[in-house]
């Protein structure tokens, strides 16, 4: 199974250096993304989750297939 390992530069409960070890030790296929100014409360920040988020769609859209768009006509 893909895995996503997230951290971000301004995190002080689990540093990047702490998530990179985690990477590192993981089975692939694997990936690892360094968000910068995110910290470890986030989900504080509107900006934050939905950047956090965006990252989210972005790896599962690599490894969930797309149904294409259905087209009715009315």
């Amino acid at each position: 199974m893909p895995k996503l390992f997230l951290a971000g530069t301004s995190d002080t409960i689990a540093p990047p250096k702490i998530v990179r070890s985690f990477y590192r030790f993981a089975d692939g296929p694997k990936t690892f993304q360094l968000l910068k100014g995110i910290g470890h409360d986030y989900r504080h920040s509107k900006r934050e989750v939905a950047l956090v988020n965006r990252h989210i769609l972005g790896f599962l859209s690599t490894i969930v297939p797309q149904e294409k768009e259905r087209r009715t006509d009315d």
